[in-house]
Formats: structure tokens, C-alpha cells, sequence
């Protein structure tokens, strides 16, 4: 076997090679990990997730219709890390509920270089590896807790255990990406058992992570068929392939099927389907959410990201949603070509290259994987409402193509089996200069990852510093009080943070009926999508009286989550800021 088709999976790792990996591990985990003061709970779903350390067997130890939103996996790591944090002594808040993506999200860079160095060789994993360790888009999403960055993780891993199942198909025998140094296929064929219950379980466990946490199953099968088509008639082992999918769907249904279960006492999965149904825009919407989730992607991970107003895209979508698009100058057209647009035709012109390719035998199969990943989330994802985090998979797929770039382009140089155990001069440059402006972005504060968003714990506190005022002045405990909170779970998680247990969601007045045996309030924003009108109609009558009104600035991170809130009167300059008005019932 000459070098040209030497597999990648072969060539030992150099120590010059280590160095790179380590300095990407340290680069990402600085950008995720820096000025962890400035990390809250902020976003409504971070409050739902967060929160199952607040509650009792009453609401079944989680926030109130939580399994609207996720499944258990991330509720219940972020309520364990919270408990582990409370025993230690310290306050279960802050950048604690966190932390299981903070993790995740510094685990994908190392795990990133490895599958992408299996798959495709030395260069290719250390490529994909710095450009997620720089990607503000992952930081940002590693800076909360969401379930965005870990499902992403066990969707890579789970692809790569498909993909390694899928190996022992090979009936030509010989090695392979994923067969490891001097295996061979054996002769006689039985399922690979190992690494089809780890590319289930991997699969459950994203499943268990996010209710899309099926797409390696979709890659999977689609990836396969790619290669199957893409392999010379007299290799194609089309029975043995489907057979390896099947069980691994199995194994991940078997996986996932307590929580189909734990479903079934509040309403069944059709319950959630039809509250997904409604952020599904259909053929209709798919342009405009694509160009939404291209504006979104191309704020955060682009070159020239740094040099125009982000508050002028996030205003200009707020003020008029029936816009199509905000008029662009040309240096903001040429940064949408740059990113995402392409590098995605760049991604996806290189892994038909893989596929089509007889040169390239031995990355066939994670070429195709990869083809049908970039393809199939590209077509899907803006079917669904332009939510930024929804981006998350298919990004993942799209930082794969520019590894392969640099992978194929220098096996052409390859002198021996180690020479391409390093990114070379025009990789090298390309990581230098990406490090130089992510840094840049980051330090200058055009960047993202290190946005503070914690003005809504600071709400949190000024609003349970007014509630013990009241009940300082009436005589009452200092946390004997109520609080009712209208469209934000966020708020709960810091109003209970602050010390005030009975607090809880709400979505009419139907305690305003009741005399009041101690203090009780509600908090409402100033929002006109999250309060109805007849809601408005009873605080501002006699019933209640309004207390303090707090106004708070809401991160890009939240503003972006939607492109279209109602913001009441035009924002003006800059970005909207959020007033929360503190009512109390009167007796």
C-alpha cells in the first residue's frame, strides 16, 4: 500500500502533534472558561433545565412542564452539580448550572481531533479541533446551560461508533479509518457488537439529551447508503450494512425507551411533537430561516465578524418583522461569503471529492458520513424556527470540511509516515491568523463568548430585595412570601436562588381571588407577547398595586434566541432592554 492510501488511523500521534492538540485544548478552554463572574442562568429554557434542584415531589422534583422542553439527562447532570456544589459550601447559582456544558463543551475539542484524525488523518483532526476550540458560536453555547453543546458531543461520538460498526462490512478485507493499526477484516462476517452498543448507547444518551438526539441514526442510515453507492459493485455489502443500522437503531430505542416511558403519565411524546409542531415554518418559512440562521452564524464565526454592528442586525429584525433582510453594506456581503456560506460549499464540494474519488478509498465512509450530514442538516434545519442554537449540529458538520482541505492537499506532499503528523505552513497560518482575531474579538469586546449576562440575577436581587423590604415593614419572616412569575423561568431559578423558596410559574390570576394569609406578588415583564391582555387589565385595577419596576439588558445570546419578539415601541438606538414590574395582592 503506498502512502497516498496509507490509513490515517495508522500514523502514530508525534509529540509535535501532542502540542498542537494541547494548545488547542487550552485555547478553547480559556475562551469557555474566562470570567466565569460573568456567567448566570439567563435564558428560559437554562431556567427550566436549572431548576429541578428547586422543587419538590409536588412538581416531581422539576420545573413545571419541563418535559416540554428536554428530556431528564442535562436537568437532572445540572441538579447534581448543584447538589455536589451545595455540600461543598458553595451557592448553587452562578456559573454552577453550567458547568455540565462547560465541560462537554471543552470535551469536544480533543474529541473532535481524534474522530477527525481517525476518519481522515493528523492535519484533519487538528484542523477541526482549533476551529472549535476558536469558534465563539461553541463558546458562547458552552457558556450555558443549554442542551445544545452536549447533545452535539454525543452525536459526534455516536457517528463515529456508526461508522466504525459500519467498517466490518468491508468484504475486501484490509484496514480501515476505523479498524485501528494492523486489523484486518475477518473472513467470516458476524455483527460488531462492541461498537454497535456503543453507537446506540451513545445515540440513547443523545436522545436523552435532546428529543433530536435521533440524527445519528438519520446520518447514519443516509451516510451509508452514500457509501454503498460510492463503493465498486463487487465490494457493496448492502444486508450487512442495513443489519448493523437496525441495531443500533434498537440498541438506542432500547436506550432511550425510559423516557418514551416516563412520557406516558403526562401525555405521551404526542404531547411534545405538538408543541414542537408549532416552531415548524414549513416550505414557506425555509428561506427566510436559513437567511436568519446565516445573519446569526455570520455575526459570530467569520473573519471579518469584528468590523460591523451586531446591534444593527438583532434592531433591524425587531423593529420590522416582515423585513426580509436589513439593507447590507458590501463588506457585510462579502463576510456572508466568507462564513457560513462558504465554507459550507467549501465542506461540501471536498466530502463529495472523498466519496467520488478512488484515491481516497480509505476516507469513503467518513467522507460520505460526512457529505450526508452537512447536506441533511443543511436542507432540514431551517424548516424550523431560525432558533440560534438549532445551528449547533449542522455547524459541526461544516467544521469538518475545512480539515479535509488541508488533509487531502497534503497528502500529495507526504514524504513518510509522519510528515503529515503536523498541520502544515498554509494550515499552520490559517490557525495563527483565526487565533489572532478570535483573541482580538474577545478582548475588544465584539465577540460574544464573554458577554456578561448576568444582569438578570442582578433583577433577581433587586426585585427579593423589595419583596423583604414589604415584609420587613409588615412584620413578616424575611422569606415569607409569594411570587408569582409570568413567562420566565429564568426569573424563578434567581428569585429562589436569592433565598425566596415559594416561588413559581404562572400563567393567569386565578390566585387573585383568593385574601392573601401572606405577602403575595407577582412578576410580570414588560414584554406584551408574555402577558396577555386581560392579565394587564387586572394588575393595573384595584386588586393589585404595583411595587418597584426593574428594567434589565437581556444578552445577545437571549435577544438573538428570537428574531421577532414584539418589543412594544420602537427600541430606539441600541439594543431593547426589558422592564419587570413587581405587583402585589392586596388584601
Amino acid at each position: 500500500m503506498d502512502n497516498r492510501t496509507k490509513p490515517s488511523a495508522s500514523q502514530k500521534v508525534t509529540r509535535p502533534e501532542l502540542y498542537w492538540l494541547l494548545g488547542a485544548i487550552i485555547a478553547g478552554s480559556i475562551f469557555r472558561l474566562a470570567f466565569p463572574e460573568r456567567m448566570a442562568v439567563e435564558h428560559f429554557d437554562e431556567g427550566v433545565y436549572a431548576s429541578n434542584f428547586w422543587f419538590g415531589a409536588e412538581n416531581d422534583y422539576s420545573y413545571p412542564a419541563r418535559f416540554l422542553y428536554a428530556p431528564p439527562l442535562l436537568p437532572a447532570a445540572i441538579e447534581w452539580t448543584m447538589i455536589l456544589a451545595s455540600l461543598v459550601g458553595l451557592r448553587p447559582s452562578g456559573v454552577v448550572p453550567l458547568i455540565p456544558s462547560l465541560v462537554t463543551g471543552i470535551a469536544m475539542v480533543p474529541s473532535a481531533w481524534w474522530i477527525c484524525r481517525r476518519w481522515f488523518g493528523p492535519t484533519a483532526g487538528l484542523v477541526t479541533a482549533w476551529l472549535i476550540a476558536l469558534s465563539d458560536f461553541h463558546a458562547s453555547y458552552s457558556r450555558a446551560a443549554l442542551t445544545d453543546v452536549p447533545v452535539c458531543l454525543f452525536i459526534l461520538w455516536a457517528v463515529y461508533f456508526t461508522g466504525k460498526a459500519f467498517a466490518s462490512v468491508d468484504s475486501a478485507g484490509g484496514s480501515s479509518p476505523w479498524s485501528g493499526k494492523g486489523r484486518t477484516q475477518p473472513a467470516r462476517w458476524s455483527p460488531p457488537w462492541r461498537e454497535i452498543m456503543l453507537a446506540g448507547g451513545l445515540t440513547g444518551l443523545s436522545w436523552w439529551t435532546k428529543y433530536n438526539g435521533w440524527l445519528p441514526l438519520a446520518i447514519g442510515l443516509t451516510g451509508g447508503v452514500i457509501w454503498q453507492i460510492a463503493l465498486p459493485q463487487s465490494e457493496r455489502q448492502v444486508r450487512r450494512t442495513l443489519i448493523c443500522w437496525l441495531l443500533i437503531a434498537l440498541t438506542a430505542m432500547i436506550a432511550w425507551s425510559p423516557v418514551l416511558w416516563g412520557l406516558q403519565k403526562q401525555g405521551g411524546y404526542a404531547k411534545v411533537a405538538t408543541n414542537h409542531r408549532q416552531y415548524i415554518v414549513g416550505t414557506n418559512g425555509w428561506i427566510r430561516s436559513a437567511q436568519s440562521q446565516a445573519d446569526i452564524v455570520r455575526m459570530y464565526d467569520n473573519p471579518l465578524s469584528a468590523l460591523f454592528s451586531h446591534e444593527r442586525l438583532i434592531t433591524g429584525h425587531l423593529r420590522d418583522p416582515a423585513q426580509k433582510s436589513h439593507s447590507r453594506s458590501l463588506l457585510e456581503m462579502l463576510s456572508l461569503l466568507l462564513h457560513p456560506v462558504g465554507t459550507l460549499a467549501l465542506s461540501v464540494a471536498v466530502c463529495s471529492i472523498g466519496v467520488l474519488k478512488s484515491r481516497f478509498q480509505d476516507s469513503k465512509l467518513p467522507a460520505s458520513f460526512a457529505l450526508a450530514w452537512l447536506v441533511g442538516m443543511s436542507f432540514s434545519t431551517p424548516f424550523y424556527h431560525p432558533y440560534p442554537r438549532l445551528i449547533l449540529p449542522w455547524l459541526c458538520s461544516v467544521w469538518i470540511g475545512p480539515g479535509m482541505v488541508f488533509e487531502f492537499c497534503s497528502r500529495k506532499a507526504r514524504q513518510d509516515e509522519e510528515s503529515n503528523s503536523v498541520p502544515g505552513i498554509p494550515a499552520a497560518m490559517c490557525v495563527a491568523a483565526l487565533l489572532a482575531i478570535a483573541t482580538f474579538r474577545q478582548l475588544s469586546g465584539s465577540g460574544f463568548a464573554w458577554a456578561d449576562r448576568t444582569d438578570l440575577q442582578s433583577t433577581s436581587s433587586e426585585i427579593a430585595k423589595a419583596v423583604r423590604a414589604v415584609n420587613d415593614r409588615e412584620g413578616f419572616p424575611a422569606d415569607e412570601a409569594i411570587i408569582y412569575v409570568m413567562g420566565e423561568p429564568a426569573l424563578v431559578f434567581g428569585l429562589k436562588s436569592e433565598g425566596i423558596l415559594a416561588v413559581g410559574p404562572v400563567q393567569d390570576l386565578g390566585f387573585a381571588n383568593q385574601t392573601p394569609q401572606r405577602p403575595t406578588f407577582v412578576a410580570v415583564p414588560s414584554r406584551t407577547s408574555s402577558v396577555p391582555a386581560d392579565v394587564r387589565s387586572v394588575l393595573e385595577s384595584a386588586r393589585f398595586s404595583l411595587q418597584t419596576s426593574v428594567s434589565h439588558q437581556q444578552s445577545h445570546l437571549v435577544l438573538l434566541d428570537d428574531l421577532h419578539p414584539d418589543p412594544g415601541p420602537d427600541p430606539g438606538p441600541g439594543l431593547p432592554l426589558t422592564e419587570w414590574k413587581l405587583y402585589r395582592l392586596n388584601k
